[in-house]
């Protein structure tokens, strides 16, 4: 496994995780937003793979 396809493992259940535990809690994009401080596109493209989440956007969404 070459260290790209790790990361982009990585990148997949990370993106994975956040959707699916905003959804569990019945929480939109907005509201999550809200919650973290980030706007709801930016939390969109993460969740789509069109963005890859920084250490900093992700310790907000983990609070």
């Amino acid at each position: 496994m070459t260290q790209e396809s790790l990361e982009n493992d990585v990148d997949g259940l990370v993106r994975a995780r956040i959707r699916g535990l905003r959804v569990a809690q019945g929480w939109t994009l907005d509201s999550l937003a809200r919650r973290c401080h980030l706007s709801p596109s930016t939390l969109s493209r993460i969740e789509t793979g069109h963005r890859r989440v920084a250490l900093d956007q992700l310790v907000p969404i983990a609070r």
